[in-house]
């Protein structure tokens, strides 16, 4: 029996599932009129491949993944075919080409028999080729006309080409391999590419052949883009838009921006703060005083002006009379003609609350009863305590207790008008007495009555005053006092008379005698070394003793220096210092007796004169003999006989203030300047005249021969040049040697202005683009030429991105381009910017608040900007630690089982499981594993998807469902054998009418 399989096979491939919704189970019919069946199969059916763990799965919509868990979705594979190669029929799979089907072993190339793949062909006269041999027997196709280029060809765009049909695909002219534009792959002339792609400027309509400018949805030249208000040319990313027209960022704010009523600058978007009916800054907004930053609901008003709680009620609310603190509610107490906070009406000293009805007041402070009689009423001087009544007694300047006024000493009460004082104390008489009246100075007790002795500055009772030494009593007009104390007069001079120098014993008598300031008696003045009586008058005294003559004169009187005896009758020479008798005073050398007048001295010794002059008088430098007279010359710090002074040479004698000297040698001046005067460097002569010889150039010259070495004429040492060791007058050394100005070309007298490595005249060295002169310290260089600082500026120095002016001092490198630091500012609140402290986005700058509220992503749970460490799930983005299971609230950032989602809400693994995990159609157990498969309308254990007959794992997604049931190939062949199905139609015929029997039996009986 024959058996045609017809079918049309259709493949699509998709990047995450397939689909086979329109594949349906295969039917069996007969046809009455044929002897054979016909197995008739969908005419849609789909090459499945099988999925691969790199697969990224789609899911259905009720089940969603974490992205390690994998659906793998099985589809059965169609019967496809017939090979137009072999003729038989394909199962699994094909390839598909030149409008055939094909096993892929089949499918080669008609020269070589290589194996092709359904990718890499070629086709010639609808015969495939691999590669190589299309190319070796028809050489590259043109991609124009699709012909074979065999020799003659161009490979532009990748392609190959003849040279006649690389042309533009607008106007067919033909192109060169350097002059045409592509437009996806396909080559035009300029004209027609410009004029068919290029943007059109919305200014002026004409094509934008070069840069263009993409802004508020339109495309504009460079020079087209500009500020709507003012004209200045604007960049892309830096302008403002309003009612579809650009603004330089000035002009937007001057024309459309509220102006802030602290500042009056305008206000940026979304900046704005409106208090008191007026707009501000956020940061304009602050207190009139501290400058604290307000906000719209916190603020007090005043005049008009904004003040933060603090300042306004220091400034406006009263003050407590006692805080000094502003009372901020109605809660005050009225005392004293001031305000006071309740807690604050208290008493100055202790501090316990007043009543304003009951209440002292002093010195503008309110005190309680107790306190202020402590402090200011009157204090008895008894007790110190206040006298809060009038019951008081003045005494002593000062008011008292009636208790209290009592004797200090004994505290018997006192009268006010019977009493004594002393030091501000009352007493009574007896304790006065005691403590204040005169004590006698003999026995120490008080004198009362008055009757007492006055003696040596002390009170004395009568009976008291007596001698100390043998208790006499004394008269007040007899008596001698020693160290305060009263004596008889035989007791004083026992104890206190003068005591003789020789003897020791008191001088009663008066009889003494005083010499060398001491009291001697009569007998007892004599000789310390012969005990001879001494008259006051004739005595020699000597360290504190006295002597006779002799003994004086032997101990203590001058010797002579020349015989060492004493000297005694005050006849001697004195001289050289010393003491001499006239005969010993002679010449050292020769013993010849000299007067204290005429006599030489020399080391302390005295000598005749014919001795002194030849031991010690000067010699002379000539003859080196003495000169005795004092008739010579001093010369050459020398002395000479004026016979000896005389010219080393010829030895004519010379006068000492005229002569010449070398080497310590006088010299005649005609021999001096012969032998040791410079010769001129012009003529050679010696020059005399030293003081107007001429010391240039390390020479020495005659006035007269210092002359310029080109023209002869005779200098000035003050006014010549040098060059080369030689003398030039002025104008000789510039033409000669000066340097010529680099400007003008000719010499340079002056001290030339030197720059950029070259010698200027001062007045030549100036701006070549405006002329104006320039300093050397002040000037800017380029391309070898001096420029003024404003011309270099313009025309040389970086221009900020900002404000387009020249950056002159300090400037930020930042997003590929250049700025002045106060330019230098976040796009959205204007802040300054820190070179290192900015973000950027879309090549504009941003402050760190302003980049995270604009840009940064948002928390799906706190909606909060994400500014460390973000984690996306679910399409979202969270903080970690906000990405939690909707059902146990556990952390799922860190979880190593990742997450599951099930309407559009995040479940830990084991939530899911109990609350969505799918059931396997085989064993009905959860499918918990990351990997599940999806066929036939179920989910399914890898390891439970089987043939329904052998049970062989069908895990490579090739399986055939048959009634509902997966098979593999072989038993689903088996299934659709036509025998079979009329063996399985027969049977279930016949298990059919078995039941229907069965079941009317069981309904009879």
């Amino acid at each position: 029996m024959a058996t045609t399989y017809t079918t049309r096979t259709t493949t699509r491939r998709t990047a995450t599932s397939y689909d086979r919704s329109s594949t349906g189970s295969p039917m069996l019919s007969e046809h009455s009129g044929h002897g054979s069946s016909h197995l008739t199969l969908p005419p849609k059916v789909e090459l499945l491949r099988t999925p691969s763990p790199k697969d990224k799965i789609e899911e259905p919509s009720d089940m969603k993944y974490h992205s390690h868990h994998l659906d793998y979705k099985y589809t059965p594979p169609p019967v496809k075919g017939p090979c137009v190669a072999c003729g038989m029929y394909i199962v699994g799979s094909l390839v598909t080409a030149c409008d055939e089907m094909w096993h892929p072993e089949c499918f080669t190339c008609v020269n070589c028999d290589t194996i092709l793949k359904a990718y890499n062909y070629q086709v010639q006269d609808n015969k495939q080729y691999c590669k190589p041999c299309h190319e070796k027997l028809f050489g590259p196709p043109c991609s124009a006309c699709h012909k074979p280029t065999k020799g003659n060809r161009l490979i532009v765009l990748n392609r190959i080409w003849h040279p006649n049909c690389f042309c533009c695909v607008e106007c067919g002219k033909i192109l060169t391999t350097d002059n045409f534009i592509e437009r996806l792959g396909s080559p035009y002339c300029k004209e027609d590419y410009h004029r068919l792609f290029s943007p059109k400027c919305c200014v002026c309509t004409e094509p934008i052949k070069d840069k263009a400018i993409n802004a508020l949805g339109k495309m504009w030249h460079t020079y087209c883009f500009k500020c709507t208000a003012c004209g200045i040319p604007l960049e892309e990313r830096n302008f403002y838009e309003k009612n579809g027209k650009p603004y330089c960022e000035k002009d937007y704010m001057n024309l459309f921006h509220p102006k802030c009523t602290g500042c009056s600058l305008p206000i940026a978007e979304g900046r704005q703060i409106t208090a008191m009916g007026k707009p501000w800054h956020p940061e304009c907004f602050v207190c009139t005083i501290c400058v604290k930053p307000l906000t719209a609901e916190t603020f007090k008003e005043q005049g008009g002006k904004p003040y933060c709680e603090e300042d306004f009620h220091k400034l406006f609310s009263p003050k407590c009379g006692g805080c000094q603190q502003p009372i901020k509610d109605n809660n005050k107490i009225t005392a004293m003609g001031k305000p006071w906070h309740p807690q604050c009406f208290t008493c100055d000293k202790c501090v316990r609350p007043l009543d304003p009805n009951n209440y002292y007041e002093k010195n503008g402070k309110p005190y309680c009863e107790d306190d202020y009689h402590k402090l200011f009423s009157p204090k008895c001087q008894g007790c110190l305590q206040p006298i809060k009544d009038e019951n008081q007694i003045k005494a002593m300047g000062a008011p008292w207790h009636p208790q209290c006024f009592q004797c200090t000493q004994c505290a018997k009460p006192l009268s006010p008008n019977n009493y004594y004082e002393k030091n501000g104390s009352p007493y009574c008489e007896d304790d006065f007495h005691k403590l204040f009246s005169p004590k006698c100075a003999g026995c120490q007790l008080p004198i009362k009555d008055g009757n007492f002795i006055n003696a040596m500055g002390k009170p004395w009772h009568p009976q008291c005053f007596q001698c100390t030494q043998c208790a006499k009593p004394l008269s007040p007009n007899n008596f001698f006092e020693k160290n305060g104390k009263p004596y008889c007069e035989n007791d004083f001079h026992k104890l206190f008379s003068p005591k003789c120098s020789g003897c020791h014993t008191p001088i009663n008598d008066g009889n003494q005698t005083n010499a060398m300031g001491k009291p001697w008696h009569p007998q007892c003045f004599q000789c310390d070394k012969c005990a001879k009586p001494l008259s006051p008058n004739n005595f020699y005294e000597m360290n504190g003793k006295p002597y006779c003559e002799d003994d004086y004169h032997k101990l203590f009187s001058p010797k002579c220096d020349g015989c060492a005896l004493p000297i005694k009758d005050g006849n001697y020479i004195n001289a050289l210092g010393k003491t001499w008798h006239p005969q010993c005073f002679q010449c050292t050398e020769c013993a010849i007796p000299l007067s204290p007048k005429n006599f030489y001295e020399k080391n302390g010794k005295p000598y005749c004169k014919d001795d002194y002059h030849k031991l010690f008088s000067p010699k002379c430098f000539g003859c080196h003999q003495p000169i005795v007279d004092g008739n010579y010359i001093k010369a050459q710090g020398k002395d000479w006989h004026p016979q000896c002074f005389k010219c080393t040479t010829c030895e004519v004698p010379l006068d000492p203030n005229n002569f010449l000297e070398k080497a310590g040698k006088p010299y005649c001046e005609k021999d001096y300047h012969k032998l040791f005067s410079p010769p001129c460097d012009g003529c050679g002569y010696p020059i005399k005249d030293q003081k107007s010889m001429v010391k240039e150039l390390g020479k020495n010259w005659h006035p007269e021969c210092f002359r310029c070495h080109k023209c002869h004429k005779v200098l000035s040492p003050n006014n010549y040049m040098e060059k080369s060791g030689k003398p030039y007058c002025v104008e000789d050394y510039h033409n000669l040697f000066s340097p010529k100005c680099s400007e003008c070309n000719l010499p340079i007298e002056g001290k030339p202005l030197i720059a950029l490595g070259r010698q200027w005249h001062p007045n030549c060295f100036k701006c070549c683009q405006c002329a104006v002169p320039l300093s050397p310290n002040n000037f800017k260089e380029k391309d070898g030429k001096p420029y003024c600082l404003k011309h270099f500026q313009e025309l040389y120095l970086p221009k900020c991105y900002g404000c387009k002016r020249p950056i002159t001092d300090k400037i930020i490198n930042a997003l590929g381009k250049q700025w002045h630091p106060e330019c230098f500012a976040c796009v959205q609140c204007h802040k300054p910017l820190a070179e290192d402290g900015y973000r950027e986005k879309d090549g504009l700058p941003y402050c760190d608040f302003d980049y995270h509220a604009l840009f940064s992503p948002k928390c799906a749970a706190c909606h909060a900007p994400i500014r460390e460490k973000c984690l996306t799930a679910m399409a979202k983005t969270w903080h970690p630690e906000h990405f939690l299971c909707q059902h146990c609230n556990k952390q799922l950032s860190d979880d190593p089982e990742g997450y599951h989602e099930h309407n559009d809400k995040s479940y830990c693994r084991p939530c899911y499981i109990e609350l969505f995990a799918p059931y396997c159609r085989a064993c009905n157990k959860p499918i918990v594993d990351k990997i599940c498969v999806t066929a036939l309308d179920a989910k399914w254990h890898p390891d439970c998807f089987v043939c329904r007959d052998c049970h062989c794992p069908l895990k490579t997604g090739n399986y055939f469902e048959f009634e509902g049931e997966p098979y593999c190939e072989e038993h689903f062949r088996c299934k659709m054998c036509p025998d079979c199905v009329k063996l399985r139609r027969a049977q279930n015929k016949y298990f059919g009418q078995n039941q229907e029997s069965n079941g009317l039996i069981r309904l009879g009986a």
